[in-house]
Order: structure tokens, then C-alpha cells, then sequence
């Protein structure tokens, strides 16, 4: 693995506090950097761990995500949880335009906090 996915997730957390961006952009992409943080690095520990995630080429791109969730479901429901509601706020944020996300840095703080347990709690699992 040539990236380290957490890197993604330290952008998030700095990208959080700089003002001297758009609050409205760096709020959007502080979660949309938390989510493939978290679903990159869980994709490349489960299959370090055995688990086998087909994606057929004929299935639509979003598949691989769906299939991560499903797998990370498997070894623990709550951890796919939430990384299923943490891909839900990342749809929000890159494809909701009518969506206000500024003044809600509390609520970002959350979904980074909640990457960073996902991420500890997911490099836990074994085969």
C-alpha cells in the first residue's frame, strides 16, 4: 500500500480548524476525507484478515462501499454501522448542494472522532 489512509483522516482534523478556507467547503470535505480514510483503511484490513470482497465488473462503482459495510457488518454491526452512516454523511456532503453544513463544526468533530474509533476498533479484528 503506497498511502496511508489515516493520512486522509490527519488532513480532515487540520482542514477542520483552518479558517482561512470556505467554512461551507471545509466542513463538506473534512467528512467526505473522514469517510475514505476510514473506508480504505477498513477495506485493506479485512482483506489482510481474509475477507474476500468481490466487485463484479458489471456492478455499479458504488459497490465496493456497500460491499466494505456488509463485510465489516459481518465481523462487527456496530462498527458497519457506523461506517454506513459516516458514507451517508459523505454523500451529503459531496452531492447535496442545498445542504448547509456551516456552523455544524460540532457535529464534524463527531464524524472524525467517530473515523478515528472506527479506524482503532477495525485495525482489532483478526481472521
Amino acid at each position: 500500500m503506497v498511502l496511508n489512509p489515516e493520512k486522509f483522516l490527519v488532513l480532515a482534523t487540520v482542514l477542520l480548524r483552518d479558517a482561512e478556507y470556505d467554512e461551507e467547503a471545509r466542513y463538506r470535505t473534512c467528512i467526505s476525507r473522514a469517510y475514505y480514510a476510514t473506508h480504505l483503511f477498513t477495506r485493506e484490513k479485512l482483506k489482510k484478515i481474509g475477507v474476500v470482497i468481490v466487485v463484479g465488473k458489471d456492478e455499479r462503482k458504488g459497490a465496493i462501499h456497500e460491499k466494505v459495510i456488509e463485510a465489516l457488518k459481518g465481523k462487527n454491526a456496530q462498527l458497519g454501522k457506523m461506517l454506513s452512516d459516516l458514507r451517508e454523511r459523505r454523500g451529503d456532503a459531496d452531492y447535496d448542494l442545498d445542504m448547509k453544513f456551516s456552523g455544524f463544526s460540532y457535529g464534524i468533530g463527531i464524524d472524525i472522532s467517530n473515523a478515528k474509533f472506527i479506524i482503532n476498533e477495525v485495525n482489532k479484528l483478526k481472521k
